[in-house]
């Protein structure tokens, strides 16, 4: 999605060039597909990655690791736009996963069921 939004900037940025458009117009677009590379480059270092024994979380430079055995269960919260994922852990705690790590909520969540995991809906 971020691929596509950046391909439509450049196509924007190629026709203000060829029709001489004034700064402004530069100045928005711009600052859009750099934000939208800035994006692109967060996103691809974020990420989930399940072993048989963890789960690890990445998101920008910090990874964070749990041990599947140390998960009571995942909660799957269902908003209207999106999903919030948290793990309940066995000493009581609750650990968010960030939604920019996340893959399709029905894969995550049958990769936990494949290790043993139970998850909850709510």
């Amino acid at each position: 999605m971020v691929l596509a939004a950046l391909a439509v900037i450049i196509v924007l940025l190629a026709i203000a060039f060829v029709e001489g458009a004034p700064w402004y117009i530069w100045l928005i677009w711009g600052s859009t597909g750099l934000l939208l590379v800035f994006g692109y480059v967060v996103n691809r270092q974020s990420g989930l990655t399940l072993t048989t024994e963890s789960f690890n979380v990445r998101v920008g430079k910090t990874v964070e690791t749990v041990n599947l055995k140390d998960i009571q269960h995942v909660e799957f919260q269902e908003w209207s736009d999106s999903t919030d994922v948290s793990l309940h852990l066995l000493d009581g705690r609750t650990q968010k996963v960030p939604s920019l790590a996340l893959p399709p909520i029905p894969v995550l969540e049958q990769e936990l069921h494949s290790r043993g995991v139970k998850t909850v809906r709510c």
